[in-house]
């Protein structure tokens, strides 16, 4: 599964992020007219923006507890936009989804839909305590709060652990490609 997603994304040019300021999805086309969608490569495309938008919750979520742990104010922007391009991603993949379902696509593909609205869900989710995590700095930065080196490895090593967990259930779960 993996090398057909690898060979669609060689075959298949990707628009580049950075070549916008809206948001936008990279590996599949949301405005596509339904008939248009090539179902071959539909389901393997979404696997990769799903990819993607976890890439960036992971991130936020990095960035997030960083800036927590120094107390650090500047990333808020940042981590707003991210948070706000992830719960973009949420919707249009899901609406993607939602039309992959009507269509006849693979029957491998079709069954892996159903656990595709969980994973989005987990994902978002993360992105969305990335931002909460965030918000506790304003907090700390006006009670004067600093964290020991101790307390900040502890953090740092709590953080290590769950990037490390998130990679690996995202790589061994059946929607990896």
């Amino acid at each position: 599964y993996k090398l057909i997603v690898d060979l669609t994304g060689k075959v298949i040019k990707e628009k580049s992020v950075e070549s916008t300021s809206e948001f936008e999805t990279v590996h599949i086309d949301t405005k596509v007219a339904p008939t248009s969608i090539n179902t071959t490569t539909a389901f393997p495309l979404t696997v990769r923006e799903i990819v993607r938008m976890a890439e960036m919750a992971r991130n936020t979520l990095n960035v997030a507890v960083n800036a927590f742990l120094d107390v650090d104010e500047s990333k808020e922007e940042e981590i707003k936009h991210s948070e706000e391009y992830v719960d973009y991603l949420n919707r249009a993949i899901n609406e993607y989804v939602i039309t992959l379902n009507t269509l006849p696509i693979p029957e491998h593909d079709a069954k892996m839909l159903g656990p595709v609205f969980h994973v989005l869900a987990d994902i978002e989710r993360i992105s969305d305590h990335s931002l909460q995590i965030f918000n506790k700095v304003e907090t700390c930065k006006k009670k004067g709060y600093t964290f020991s080196d101790e307390y900040r490895k502890s953090i740092q090593e709590l953080l290590r652990e769950i990037q490390l967990s998130l990679r690996k259930n995202w790589s061994s779960t059946k929607l990896s490609a």
